[in-house]
């Protein structure tokens, strides 16, 4: 059994739907789980009365409610994490100013870091003979150029749909049945989505194999 201790939950809020509430909460049952005393942001804005849930669907989650005071939750957010003993980055927080900023902090404060999905390792092998056992252009980009600019615009496009006005990215809390959504686009007979689909779900697994 592992030592107990204080976890703060920092991750992407704003821009997403109830300003992803229902992540935080999620990551502060596996990590009560797994035996750490949690600070969750979300919790702390349901302690001030703020519950994005009692909001309008159509609300528009790129800004905050007028009587929502951000200076305060920006300073009770920094006392929270200096009582902590771990940070906990939820995905996406690389294109969260606020998560980015807490992780600084973190860090300032030699806090332990955490993260949902571990930062990514390097693909290739670090031996230069190894390495020459990867062709990516000769192997890759000359055996499918076509299929790899389909496969490129299909991410492009899903950005600008899901995460307008965002910097390109991979949003993977916001769908992970990659097997259903593969099975789906098959029936659709949409071969850049199966593509997508099946190189997501590698992915996945390889970056599984190597923890």
């Amino acid at each position: 059994m592992r030592l107990c201790v204080k976890i703060y939950i920092a991750g992407p809020m704003r821009g997403l739907p109830h300003f992803n509430f229902d992540q935080f909460d999620s990551a502060k049952q596996r990590l009560n789980h797994r035996g750490y005393a949690v600070v969750s942001p979300a919790d702390l804005d349901r302690q001030c009365g703020f519950d994005p849930s009692l909001l309008p669907e159509d609300f528009d989650w790129c800004t905050t409610p007028d009587d929502f005071d951000f200076a305060e939750c920006v300073e009770r957010d920094i006392d929270a994490i200096k009582t902590c003993d771990a940070i906990y980055m939820l995905d996406g927080w690389e294109h969260s100013v606020g998560a980015k900023a807490e992780l600084a902090l973190a860090q300032w404060l030699g806090l332990e870091i955490l993260y949902q999905t571990e930062p990514e390792k390097g693909a290739l092998p670090e031996e230069s003979s190894a390495r020459k056992e990867y062709p990516l252009y000769r192997g890759l980009f000359q055996y499918f150029p076509r299929a790899l600019c389909a496969i490129s615009h299909h991410s492009w496009a899903n950005n600008e749909k899901h995460n307008p006005g965002e910097p390109l990215h991979w949003s993977r809390h916001k769908s992970d049945d990659h097997e259903d959504a593969l099975l789906r686009h098959v029936i659709d007979g949409d071969w850049q989505g199966v593509a997508w689909r099946a190189l997501a779900r590698l992915e996945v697994e390889l970056e599984t194999l190597s923890t």
